[in-house]
């Protein structure tokens, strides 16, 4: 499992996570279960290491740590998206 990220304060963590390209408010993701579930499997991938959230506004945004994924897991992801094309093709 990857560190969760504390959050800070300061605001350094959302300077730093608005300057990735993909980020994406939780209530855009196109899933099929109630608030409530989508908002606990949100935060299993949080304290998983595998996003960051933080706020705008009212929204909870949302970022890939691939970087961090990457390093911890070197080819992972590229495996998991070429499985799911071919899956999907």
């Amino acid at each position: 499992m990857l560190e969760e990220q504390p959050e800070h304060e300061d605001g350094a963590e959302e300077r730093e996570v608005e300057e990735e390209a993909d980020h994406t408010a939780c209530g855009t993701f196109d899933i099929s279960v109630t608030r409530s579930t989508g908002t606990h499997h949100f935060r299993v991938l949080r304290q998983s290491g595998l996003i960051r959230q933080y706020c705008v506004g009212t929204s909870k945004m949302n970022t890939l740590r691939r970087d961090d994924l990457e390093q911890a897991f070197p080819g992972l992801l590229d495996a998991l998206i070429a499985a799911a094309d071919r899956e999907a093709g």
